[in-house]
């Protein structure tokens, strides 16, 4: 009988096999454990840089365009009251920056920017004759640079009998040789192209002639064809910026950048108007201009038009942070961040607590000054 010799693995072999296996798996998937820790890390660091740089990129473009056209500076501060296309009214401070002041610096800030786009930076036209009615045409000593489609603030410092808001109208038409139509309806703007006035406030607001003797009165501030009023703002994790002209347009919000996470603002305040903020100067949550030179966070509840004119600029910082929260290590529990981000200018830590994981994310914080060069031309409306 042929004997037959059998072959194959031992169960001891095919253990040790198995073991090897094993401990190649679990190599493997350690070293794939780190590198994709290394891989979100530098993703998320990444991002954030890239979400801040776009954010600061969009606000300090227009922050540098700030109170550009603005020419009166006797009004800067005014309210000025407005309607867009036949009904949904807004109003805005004609100035080149408001902060609205988050709840004792925790909360985000948010910033208002003014400017216009006029082709001719000039002093504001003054009324020749008191208005006859809210709607009659505006009589003007000239209409240098007004052209049909402009936007334009009509503006008094006369406060007997009592103070008259700013309102935003329109340039309808130009009849004769220096009235200004600014009631709704159509014109042919300078490219050919019919269009609508958008902006026509309806009040029985009347501006008062210029008088030159007192050189008080009404004045016509001419913004261009396209001014721009735009609010910044934090809503989420979202920068986002709201044009106030437009209210009630679904296009009127546009969103900068996303995983933005702190937005905080402060005004450059100049007291002894040399056009600079000392090095040493102080920081003050209301501004106070008995104090001196200051970096404020607001304005008091009255400001008063030196507060506005002593404004030569905004600092601020906006804090971004990585997409995806990364796991807290293995051993200590602990996540990335240990402690807030700092605001180096101000010397403040931007508090994240608003989100209870915020340790366990990455941050990039950018830190811009804006200084508020338009004004520097503006004309002294006192003479």
């Amino acid at each position: 009988m042929s004997q037959f010799k059998s072959k194959g693995f031992t169960l001891i072999e095919l253990m040790v096999g198995m073991m090897v296996g094993l401990v190649a798996t679990v190599v493997m998937f350690q070293v794939f454990a780190v590198s994709e820790g290394q891989k979100r890390t530098t993703t998320g660091a990444g991002d954030a840089q890239q979400n801040g740089v776009g954010s600061v990129f969009s606000i300090e473009r227009d922050a540098r365009q700030g109170g550009f056209g603005m020419s009166y500076t006797l009004m800067l501060g005014c309210t000025v009251n407005g309607s867009y296309n036949g009904g949904s009214a807004f109003t805005f401070q004609m100035a080149p920056y408001v902060i609205v002041d988050g709840t004792g610096g925790k909360a985000p800030d948010t910033l208002t920017i003014a400017y216009g786009d006029t082709r001719s930076f000039a002093s504001p036209l003054k009324l020749a004759k008191t208005m006859t009615s809210a709607t009659a045409d505006i009589k003007a000593y000239n209409r240098f640079g007004l052209a049909l489609g402009d936007l334009f603030i009509l503006a008094t410092d006369t406060t007997v009998p009592a103070p008259v808001p700013c309102t935003l109208h329109q340039v309808q038409s130009r009849p004769g040789t220096d009235a200004i139509g600014h009631t709704t309806g159509g014109f042919i703007d300078a490219t050919g192209n019919a269009r609508n006035t958008l902006y026509n406030w309806d009040s029985t607001r009347i501006y008062p002639a210029w008088n030159t003797t007192k050189r008080s009165g009404g004045r016509i501030i001419n913004l261009g064809q396209d001014p721009t009023v735009v609010t910044y703002r934090l809503e989420g994790n979202q920068l986002v910026a709201i044009n106030v002209l437009t209210p009630g347009d679904p296009n009127n919000k546009v969103v900068v950048s996303d995983n933005i996470v702190q937005f905080q603002v402060q005004y450059a305040f100049d007291a002894n108007g040399d056009g600079t903020v000392a090095a040493d100067a102080r920081q003050e949550t209301v501004l106070n201009p008995a104090l001196g030179d200051q970096w404020a966070d607001a304005l008091p509840a009255n400001p008063t038009t030196a507060m506005w004119v002593g404004i030569i600029g905004v600092r601020f910082a906006i804090v971004s942070r990585s997409v995806t929260a990364e796991r807290p290590d293995t051993v200590s529990g602990k996540c990335p961040t240990d402690v807030a981000p700092k605001w180096l200018a101000t010397g403040r830590d931007l508090d994240l607590t608003a989100d209870t994981n915020w340790k366990c994310y990455r941050y990039r914080v950018f830190e811009v000054t804006v200084p508020a060069r338009n004004l520097a031309w503006l004309p002294d409306e006192t003479q």
